[in-house]
């Protein structure tokens, strides 16, 4: 029974985590500097992230996640150029529950598997008292 707590105290924190990713991408691809044209790169420093999670992540990563975005900016604002209007938020929400449907699935099969193994395993002889 433990076991499959354990497991399923992993998946979720791994739900969680995909969460929060898929959430980061929402708001980078909503970030208002995309409007601004060709003069995006200014407005890098203006992207705030709560302070928990600056806190959590810390600023050496905040700031190569920055300089990465830099890199791959123009070649984003591209793309998302060609997306029809709403279909970003659809693609979005399929990748988050795809996500997590398939993470779901793995727990299940965690479970399964551990289930099917604590079934097979040869029990240990208990005593019976004769010698």
């Amino acid at each position: 029974m433990l076991a499959h707590l354990l497991i399923w105290l992993f998946m979720s924190g791994l739900m969680g985590f995909w969460s929060l990713a898929c959430w980061g991408l929402y708001r980078l691809l909503h970030w208002p500097g995309w409007a601004a044209g060709e003069d995006w790169a200014a407005h890098l420093p203006t992207i705030e992230l709560p302070r928990w999670l600056a806190d959590w992540i810390g600023l050496d990563v905040l700031r190569d996640l920055l300089e990465v975005l830099a890199e791959i900016g123009p070649e984003l604002q591209r793309a998302w150029a060609q997306v029809p209007e709403g279909w970003l938020n659809w693609g979005l929400g399929l990748l988050w529950g795809g996500g997590l449907f398939l993470l779901l699935l793995v727990g299940l099969g965690l479970s399964a598997l551990w289930s099917l193994i604590r079934r097979t395993s040869p029990r240990p002889a208990t005593a019976s008292g004769a010698v």
